[in-house]
């Protein structure tokens, strides 16, 4: 049987992965073929461990906490196969790799699993540091059942903003499966959950472009058996004394190394045939591999042209060759991605500096049509050319598709920006800003309107767009967009600002706030709305500011923050006040309303809600006063002055029906059916209940959902019948924990539980 198993898996791994077994299972295989005496040891010893259960290679496999998520991410870039040299790095990192998996070290000595390790690869820019990591991760990776995490830390970005330690640990909270809504807002949290999931678990998590060893100690694993493998062009000294990592430090290829280098991208025939120009090219680019990749990429793609010549045109360029003889760590890349970019169209070459321009994760095609101010047909032509000429990388992301989008490495990000510099003034950089921000902010708003389309419109800023901007067909296809894009948008609206676009830099979060409100992604909600009250200080705009405030607010409720939501509108509250707007009071009254109720605070909700009616009445804001209707429905509820909240809810449940709201109308609908049950009167309560679970599951709202199916099952309760009740109970506690709401599910087990024990 266990060599049935043997031969199960090493197809599986040939087929999915194409990797073969590791060295430990290997050798487990050898020892039941020869029946060897020290199995049946080894056996009987594991096997007196307590709680010992045999996982992959030989580990004790350890059940997730409970509530976590248990995903296995497989982040790891695809590896080159032009990968040569670096042998002594490959050792010592196989060493290390022994040290924390268990496997016989050198010196025939065996260390036990638990040894967490770190390994710092530094070095010139270039120098194929990633290219090392990438190559040796993913000849590790079936070493790490756990699972693969990568991310690109920005620590040496053309733009400036090194990725902060908190967008990472959200990434990779992510992909180990947590809910956008379970992530906490603060880093220190987040750094918390995420080495949580990490405990018991043998991960090898690679940090790829570090600035600092202070950027990467939020990102180490405190668990034993994971290994972390960090990239920086700076020798992390400190993170070796402080965190005992394995230094590493990569120098240039050897000229053996370079030449078969190129051999690996050309042919070594092609190479034989011109030896001496091959060792030319090899001394021009300072064997450097990053600079003889590109240029044996420019060689296979004209196969007619001598290697002596490629070698003549790189010495006709003299600036090419000095920076090239010096290995400076931006000189370097500049001379070497010359050679691509001076063979680019004229269109192409003003397109791809002005890429340098985006500060986002990559770039869809309309964003970068409207980044260089040209058509579709024009901009898809110039993405083509580059993407042929490997100065960007199309690439499709899971879940979306035939979508065109597009990025750029770091290092070529940092060339287009010299490429910028060199050509473009800075008003025609500023305009490029401006299009492409004003760009997003259109489809923002109509994937906003069409998310919500109760809410106010929100008009963009006057701009003549080479493309026009996105449309939506439907609710869940605007999610979908702002899904997909919610990064490009979050770094837009920073990058608006900071250039000075204060409309942009306030708008772009507030077309957001549906989007936000329902995928519950607190931190980007956070972050961009605080920078937007900044944006609207500066345009001098109270009444946006305000506006502004109210959304913020209505993040720190959801975290339970109450206090600082209710800070945020008692400050709108103010700025509407002074500039006269009388809807902006009703809806800050309104939300300050709801913060005191969800406090615990009744009466004062009653009194904000009550002023805010009375508002929204005066100014005939139809909508605002169902709204309001209902939020004093259930405040009296809560104070159980029943008859005024039967009276408030039934009057909410006409008014929003005539406005067509289903969602408002289902909220009335329970707040109704709460009246009956809270006056015994289950009879009546149940089908109320029942119609507004329907209409909430309808226009998907699981939070809502879940909090009638809990009074659902009260009620059947009530009426002896606890088969009904299990049933909505249990499915209440599945959506509460999907949500991430965890305190709701705890109070819903206090409150039923026997039923929710069954």
């Amino acid at each position: 049987d266990a060599l049935q198993v043997y031969h199960d898996s090493r197809a599986a791994l040939a087929e999915q992965l194409g990797l073969d077994p590791g060295p430990d299972l290997q050798r487990l295989y050898q020892q039941i073929l020869t029946r060897d005496p020290a199995l049946e040891t080894q056996l009987h010893h594991d096997g007196d461990r307590p709680g010992h259960t045999s996982g992959p290679e030989g580990v004790a496999a350890a059940a997730p906490a409970p509530g976590l998520p248990i995903g296995v991410p497989r982040q790891l870039p695809a590896a080159t196969r032009a990968f040569v040299g670096r042998a002594g790095e490959l050792r010592k990192l196989d060493e290390l790799l022994d040290l924390v998996t268990g496997a016989e070290g050198s010196g025939g000595h065996r260390r036990g699993p638990g040894n967490a390790a770190v390994a710092a690869i530094g070095g010139a820019a270039g120098v194929g540091k990633t290219t090392l990591a990438v190559h040796w991760a993913h000849r590790a990776a079936n070493r790490f059942p756990g699972g693969q995490l990568y991310v690109n830390l920005r620590g040496f970005d053309p733009s400036g903003q090194p990725a902060q330690p908190a967008e990472a640990i959200r990434a990779f909270l992510d992909a180990l499966g947590v809910p956008p809504e379970r992530i906490p807002a603060g880093l220190d949290t987040q750094a918390a959950l995420y080495r949580t999931l990490l405990a018991d678990r043998r991960v090898l998590v690679v940090l790829d472009n570090a600035r600092d060893a202070a950027q990467v100690r939020p990102l180490l694993p405190g668990a034993p058996g994971c290994l972390v493998l960090v990239t920086s062009r700076r020798q992390l000294t400190s993170l070796a004394a402080a965190e005992g990592a394995e230094l590493l430090t990569l120098g240039l290829l050897s000229a053996a190394e370079a030449r078969d280098l190129l051999a690996r991208h050309l042919s070594p025939a092609r190479i034989a045939a011109e030896r001496q120009a091959a060792d030319d090219l090899t001394q021009l680019c300072a064997r450097l591999p990053l600079a003889l990749s590109i240029t044996a990429a420019r060689a296979a793609a004209r196969p007619g042209l001598p290697l002596a010549g490629m070698a003549s045109e790189l010495r006709d360029s003299h600036a090419r060759l000095d920076t090239l003889s010096t290995g400076d760590d931006t000189t370097d890349v500049r001379a070497v991605f010359s050679w691509s970019y001076d063979s680019l169209s004229v269109p192409a070459a003003r397109m791809f500096a002005l890429l340098g321009l985006h500060s986002g994760p990559d770039i869809p095609a309309p964003a970068a049509a409207s980044l260089a101010g040209v058509p579709m047909d024009r901009a898809r032509a110039c993405l083509a050319e580059l993407t042929h000429a490997h100065l960007l990388t199309q690439h499709h992301p899971a879940g979306m598709a035939g979508e065109d989008r597009y990025r750029l490495h770091d290092l070529l990000r940092l060339f287009a920006h010299d490429r910028l510099d060199a050509g473009e003034p800075a008003y025609t950089r500023n305009a490029a800003v401006n299009r492409v921000a004003a760009w997003y902010l259109a489809s923002a708003c109509a994937a906003r309107g069409a998310l919500d389309p109760n809410l106010p419109p929100l008009p963009a800023v006057e701009a003549q767009l080479p493309v026009p901007p996105m449309a939506f067909p439907s609710d869940v296809a605007a999610f979908a967009w702002f899904e997909a894009e919610r990064a490009n948008l979050s770094a837009t609206a920073l990058s608006a600002a900071a250039y000075g676009l204060h409309e942009i830099g306030w708008k772009l979060p507030t077309a957001m706030f549906a989007y936000f409100d329902r995928s519950r992604r607190f931190s980007d909600w956070v972050v961009t709305h605080q920078s937007a009250i900044s944006a609207a200080q500066l345009a001098g705009d109270k009444e946006a500011e305000g506006k502004v405030r109210c959304n913020l607010g209505n993040a720190y409720r959801p975290m339970r923050r109450f206090g600082d939501a209710a800070a945020q509108y008692e400050q709108a509250l103010e700025l509407f006040r002074i500039v006269g707007w009388r809807q902006g009071q009703a809806k800050a009254l309104g939300n300050l309303a709801s913060t005191k109720s969800e406090a615990g605070d009744s009466r004062g909700a009653v009194a904000a809600s009550l002023a805010a009616l009375a508002i929204f009445r005066e100014i005939g804001d139809k909508y605002g006063e169902a709204l309001c209707l209902s939020n004093i429905g259930s405040q009296y509820l809560s104070l159980g002055q029943y008859d005024q909240a039967r009276e408030s809810s039934e009057a909410a449940l006409t008014a929003f029906t005539a406005l067509g709201d289903q969602r408002g109308a289902a909220r009335a609908t329970a707040n109704l059916g709460n009246v009956f049950a809270h006056t015994s009167r289950h009879e009546q309560a149940v089908p109320l209940f029942k119609a507004a679970a329907e209409a909430f599951s309808e226009v998907r709202d699981p939070h809502e959902q879940a909090a009638v199916l809990c009074g659902l099952a009260g009620s059947y309760l009530a009426l002896g019948r606890p088969d009904q009740a299990h049933a909505f109970v249990s499915q209440a506690l599945d959506l509460y924990t999907s949500l991430g709401e965890d305190w709701l599910a705890a109070d819903l087990e206090k409150k039923f539980p026997d039923l929710a024990n069954l």
